[in-house]
């Protein structure tokens, strides 16, 4: 293959074989995908090389596609610089891949970014027709980097991946029970459905330059910690779903975690943004101290409070869901109820009571699929259900469950 740039979309469909599904927070025979998913990065030769003055030692050498959405552009641009306290107008860097999937439904966009005098961070982001950037990838970049890639999601799930000038062979496995197949084949521009049953070991092999390294796909919901990555065995590695500029920042979140755990440092991976009408602002995730494992945790900033950190247990590893109850809400008399499901989840239910009916409360869009729940105060007895892999019911109050144990 004579290209030196390639792109991989992986879908994962519903309606598939069942089987399993999915720090901040991942090939069968399907039917052939429209062109409009395989809108790619275009050959190496024809983009211009950025090279700023202030360009960080670890930024990739990649050289830059051509612009074809200054919006989406932008709106990452803004969204990274308000998670790392700087403004849009100073954040430097480049596109690494530009490209639409799901039909055209939902953009996606590669980047390395980087405030003046700090370090580059690798950036994958999605954004849909009308709807915010939300960033689902943002780690620091490492300069020997063979490719990037990271899980968005619609209603479906997909994985981006951009391989680096003189890839040659990209090959994937779904779990460490497969063998390894190749992707690329005769073109550099695929879009390869991502099997229903992709588990613990789902990785890719990238050869470059004669080099031949493999590595588990990033926020795969079986990901592994890999050398020198610090994060906990289960952290869910799930994309950040919402809106990152309408909530609380990770930087927040992790310096009361850790203060609350009476640790000079933490790290957080936020897994839904949001905020209400009445202007109370959250975001709900994972959050870890070094050597430990990574805990749930909500964090509610409400109007003239201090903000307020909610602790959970441990977070199971290979957890369907996480939750938080945003309570006290201006203008309302029930409480929010945010439910955050694993990726290519199908459908999420909710009732007051087993005796109840079922009401669907699954959502699409802006959302992806979490849950808003307006739940009456004080109740007991209500559950979840979940559909997709398999058919999950909860009780509510156990997935709320916090330090003091569960019900």
């Amino acid at each position: 293959m004579n290209r030196s740039a390639l792109v991989l979309i992986s879908a994962l469909a519903v309606g598939m074989l069942s089987g399993c599904g999915s720090d901040a927070p991942i090939a069968e025979l399907q039917p052939e995908l429209t062109g409009a998913q395989s809108q790619v990065t275009p050959p190496a030769s024809t983009r211009p090389v950025a090279r700023a003055a202030t360009r960080p030692s670890n930024a990739l050498s990649w050289g830059e596609p051509r612009i074809n959405d200054e919006d989406l552009d932008h709106a990452v641009r803004a969204a990274w610089g308000a998670r790392h306290g700087v403004a849009a107008a100073a954040v430097q860097g480049e596109q690494l891949f530009l490209g639409l999937a799901d039909n055209g439904a939902l953009m996606v966009g590669a980047y390395q970014l980087w405030a003046a005098g700090g370090q580059a961070h690798v950036v994958v982001a999605q954004a849909e027709l009308r709807s915010e950037a939300v960033l689902v990838r943002d780690s620091v970049a490492r300069s020997n980097l063979t490719h990037v890639e990271a899980i968005v999601s619609r209603r479906d799930s997909f994985l981006i991946v951009a391989a680096a000038p003189g890839t040659t062979r990209v090959q994937y496995r779904p779990s460490a029970g497969d063998a390894f197949r190749t992707v690329d084949q005769d073109s550099a521009d695929l879009v390869i459905p991502r099997p229903r049953t992709a588990g613990a070991g789902e990785a890719l092999r990238v050869t470059r330059n004669g080099t031949t390294s493999v590595a588990p796909v990033w926020g795969a919901r079986a990901h592994q910690p890999t050398a020198g990555d610090g994060r906990p065995s289960n952290v869910l590695g799930w994309p950040t779903r919402g809106s990152t500029s309408s909530g609380p920042s990770n930087a927040v979140v992790a310096r009361a975690y850790a203060k609350e755990m009476k640790a000079p440092s933490a790290k957080v991976s936020a897994l839904f943004v949001g905020d209400t009408d009445g202007g109370v602002r959250y975001l709900l995730g994972q959050a870890w101290v070094p050597g430990k494992p990574a805990q749930t945790v909500g964090y509610i900033q409400r109007p003239g409070r201090e903000g307020e950190l909610h602790i959970q247990p441990a977070t199971p590893a290979g957890a369907r869901l996480v939750a938080l109850l945003v309570t006290e809400q201006p203008g309302t008399t029930t409480d929010l109820l945010v439910v955050v499901s694993e990726p290519g989840t199908k459908a999420v239910a909710y009732r007051q009571s087993p005796q109840r009916t079922w009401s669907d409360v699954s959502t699409v869009g802006y959302l992806q699929g979490v849950a808003l729940v307006d739940r009456v105060k004080n109740i007991t007895s209500d559950q979840l259900r979940l559909s997709g892999r398999s058919t999950l019911v909860v009780s509510v109050a156990k997935s709320l469950c916090d330090g003091s144990g569960c019900p």
